[in-house]
């Protein structure tokens, strides 16, 4: 698995575990994850860039699974 394929799991499953199914904030994937806030920046804006996610600027909890 790549990094933006266990991005893509951990989104999907964090979600699912959300009450009212909200996309994860960065500082929850990046605890899931053990990285850091900036790091799951960057994996987002991959994950973008190759169409499996869509970002909504500056709203908290603004991604969405394509």
């Amino acid at each position: 698995m790549t990094d933006t394929d266990v991005l893509i799991a951990v989104i999907r499953v964090l979600k699912e575990r959300h009450p009212e199914k909200h996309s994860p904030t960065m500082q929850e994937i990046g605890e899931r994850l053990g990285i850091t806030r900036q790091a799951v920046y960057k994996r987002i804006k991959v994950a973008e860039r190759r169409g499996l996610i869509s970002v909504i600027p500056f709203k908290r909890r603004g991604i969405i699974l394509l």
